[in-house]
């Protein structure tokens, strides 16, 4: 599978999980769906970012746990982030 055949999988299972899954549970709060879509958009924006890594270029390695750990410190290094909210962050996406 091509890299852009790859990004367009995982795009579309982040649409389906904001646009269906999320609304379907019973707190489908409108402030939990925007929670979820924030800490997703910071997510990708920092992969571009720092990381280099065009959202059309996305695939399962960009999920790894040292680019996670490498986000989290960006948030609170970057963004001023506290831990509880780097945490909230971290419990959305």
């Amino acid at each position: 599978m091509r890299a852009s055949d790859k990004s367009v999988v995982i795009a579309r299972h982040i649409g389906t999980f904001l646009n269906e899954y999320v609304p379907s549970q019973k707190s489908r709060s409108t402030h939990t769906l925007k929670a979820y879509s924030d800490a997703m958009s910071l997510y990708i924006g920092f992969l571009e970012t720092v990381k280099g890594i065009r959202s059309e270029n996305l695939n399962g390695d960009c999920f790894c746990v040292a680019f996670i750990e490498e986000w989290l410190l960006w948030l609170m290094g970057h963004r001023e982030c506290r831990p509880d909210t780097c945490n909230s962050r971290l419990g959305g996406p």
